[in-house]
C-alpha cells in the first residue's frame, strides 16, 4: 500500500513509473479513499496492481509518494512537450498545452509545499502560460468537417478499381491481405456492428470487409468525404502499443536524424511538413505513416533546441487532420508541404516578397485592362472559406450581386506607377501584429469573423517617392486562387 497526499500525486507517480492503467477501482474507506490501479505495460506483459491510500482531509506530513525532486522532474517532463512559441499550432493543441502548463504549475506548487524555496520555479511556467493563453483567441479553430479540403480527406479511386473492390466479395482474407485488390493497407479490426476488417487505400479511400471465418463475405467502400469518419475513427490513430513504442523511441537528447532512425520501421514513412523557428528552438512537424502490421497516419511535433530533440508531441485523430489542413493551406507562403520548409523571421519576409512579386503582373495587368478583373471574383463557397461565425450565405449573395451589377475597378492616375503590396493573415489583422499595419483599422472590428490562416493582401499604386497613393485591400488566397472581397468590414458587419 502506497500512501499519497492527493490524486494528483497518484497520477504523477504512475506517470513517472510509466504505468499504463487499464482499469481503476475506487473505494471510500471512512477518512481515506483507496484507489487500486490495474496496470499493464504491454498486451503480452503480466498485469501489475498498484494500491494507494489517500486521506480525505489534510494528510500527515510523512505521507506522500513523491519527493520534491520527483515533483520537479514531473513538471520538467510536462514542459518538454510544450514548445517555447505557440506559432503554428491549432486551437486544440494550444488548449492541451495550456492544460499541461497548469499541471506543471501544480507540480511546482507540490514541490514547494515540501521545500518552500522551490516556489520560484513556478514563475517561468506562469509566464509561458500567459503567452499561450494570449494567442488562443486568434489560433485556427477546427472547422465543420464538410469545409475541409477533400484532397486532404480522400481522393476517389479510378472507376475500374472502385468497381473491382465493390464486387470482390466473397474473397479470402489471405488474398485481400496479399494485395489481390491493389494497394490496400490493413488498418485494423472492428466488432461493431459486425466483425470486420478495415483497409485504407493510398488515395485515402476506406474499404470495410465483413469477415466470417477466413472469408470477406461483404465489402463496403467509402471514397472522398464518405471515407472521413472511418479515417478519423481508425486510420488517424495509432494502436496503444505503437504509441508506447513511440514514447520509448522519442527520447529527448538525440539529433533529428538519430530520432528518425530510431522511430521508423522497415516500411514506415516519415515526411517533413513544416517548421517554425523561435530563437534557438525549432518546432518541426512531420507526418508519420506506419505501414507495418497496421497502416495509420499521425502528426509528430518534434521540439529541437540547438539541433537536439528536447521534446515532442504526437497528434492523433481530428487534431492530426486539422493540423495537416493548416499546414497545407499555409504552405503556399513558404513552399510546398512536401519540401518541409522551416519558417523563421527572414523566411517570412522572403515569402511576403515572393507573394508581392507574384501578384505584381496580375494586378498591373488588370489595371491596364490586359487581364479580366473577374479573375478575382469570389467563387461559390469562397465566403465560407474566408469568414466564420456570420451569415455566410448573406455575404456570398452580397458579393455575387456586387460583382454582377458593378464590378470593382483598379483605377489610378497615369503617373502612379509604383505598386506596393502588404501581406497579412486573418489572425494577424485582429491582433495588432506588425503585419496588419498596411491594412485599414476597420479589419479589427471583424477580426473574430476571419479565418485566421487565410492570407490577406492590401496594395496601392503610388507615384515614385511618395508615401501615399490609391489604396485597395481585401484580396484573399483561397486554397488555389485569389478572391477579392472589397470593404469586407462593411459587408460582414451588415453596414
Amino acid at each position: 500500500m502506497l500512501h499519497a497526499r492527493s490524486e494528483l500525486e497518484v497520477a504523477g507517480w504512475l506517470l513517472l513509473h510509466e504505468a499504463d492503467v487499464q482499469r481503476t477501482v475506487r473505494q471510500e474507506e471512512g477518512e481515506h479513499t483507496r484507489i487500486v490501479h490495474h496496470c499493464q505495460a504491454g498486451p503480452d506483459d503480466p498485469p501489475v496492481t498498484h494500491a494507494f491510500l489517500i486521506p480525505n482531509g489534510t494528510p500527515p506530513d510523512h505521507w506522500g509518494v513523491l519527493t520534491s525532486a520527483e515533483w520537479l522532474a514531473l513538471a520538467d517532463r510536462m514542459l518538454t512537450a510544450i514548445p517555447r512559441s505557440p506559432a503554428g499550432l491549432i486551437r486544440p493543441v494550444l488548449d492541451a498545452c495550456c492544460e499541461e502548463l497548469d499541471v506543471a504549475l501544480r507540480c511546482c506548487h507540490e514541490a514547494a509545499r515540501i521545500r518552500p524555496p522551490l516556489s520560484a520555479r513556478a514563475n517561468g511556467i506562469r509566464a509561458a502560460s500567459a503567452v499561450f493563453r494570449s494567442v488562443r483567441p486568434f489560433a485556427p479553430r477546427p472547422r465543420p468537417l464538410a469545409e475541409l479540403p477533400e484532397v486532404l480527406v480522400a481522393a476517389r479511386l479510378a472507376p475500374d478499381a472502385a468497381e473491382r473492390a465493390r464486387t470482390a466479395a466473397p474473397i479470402s482474407m489471405e488474398a485481400l491481405h496479399g494485395g489481390a485488390l491493389g494497394p490496400w493497407g490493413f488498418v485494423g479490426r472492428i466488432q461493431d456492428p459486425v466483425p470486420a476488417a478495415l483497409y485504407r487505400h493510398a488515395s485515402g479511400a476506406v474499404l470495410q470487409a465483413e469477415v466470417v471465418g477466413d472469408t470477406a463475405v461483404a465489402i463496403q467502400l467509402w471514397e472522398g468525404r464518405e471515407a472521413l469518419d472511418a479515417q478519423l475513427a481508425h486510420a488517424f490513430r495509432l494502436p496503444a502499443s505503437v504509441v508506447r513504442d513511440l514514447d520509448r523511441g522519442l527520447r529527448p537528447g538525440a539529433t533529428r536524424p538519430e530520432m528518425v532512425a530510431r522511430l521508423l520501421g522497415p516500411h514506415d514513412v516519415l515526411t517533413p511538413l513544416f517548421g517554425v523557428v523561435t530563437g534557438d528552438q525549432e518546432l518541426r512537424f512531420l507526418r508519420l505513416e506506419t505501414r507495418g502490421v497496421v497502416h495509420r497516419t499521425v502528426v509528430l511535433c518534434l521540439i529541437l533546441t540547438g539541433g537536439v530533440v528536447t521534446g515532442f508531441r504526437v497528434l492523433q485523430g481530428r487534431v492530426a487532420l486539422e493540423q495537416l489542413v493548416l499546414i497545407s493551406e499555409t504552405a503556399h507562403l513558404f513552399g510546398g508541404p512536401g519540401d518541409g520548409p522551416t519558417v523563421g523571421p527572414a523566411d517570412a519576409q522572403t515569402s511576403i516578397d515572393t507573394i508581392a512579386q507574384a501578384l505584381a503582373p496580375l494586378l498591373s495587368g488588370i489595371r491596364r485592362g490586359e487581364v479580366d478583373i473577374r479573375t478575382l471574383q469570389p467563387r461559390p463557397g469562397d465566403a465560407g472559406r474566408v469568414f466564420r461565425g456570420v451569415d455566410l450565405e448573406r455575404i456570398q449573395r452580397t458579393y455575387d450581386g456586387l460583382w454582377q451589377a458593378d464590378p470593382p475597378r483598379l483605377s489610378a492616375a497615369a503617373d502612379q506607377t509604383e505598386l506596393v503590396v502588404h501581406v497579412s493573415t486573418g489572425g494577424a489583422l485582429g491582433s495588432g501584429h506588425e503585419l496588419s499595419h498596411g491594412f485599414s483599422e476597420h479589419y479589427q472590428s471583424i477580426a473574430p469573423h476571419l479565418v485566421p490562416e487565410r492570407t490577406w493582401v492590401a496594395w496601392s499604386f503610388r507615384r515614385p517617392g511618395e508615401e501615399r497613393g490609391r489604396r485597395f485591400e481585401g484580396l484573399v488566397w483561397v486554397g488555389d486562387h485569389w478572391a477579392w472581397f472589397p470593404k469586407a468590414w462593411r459587408v460582414v458587419s451588415g453596414g
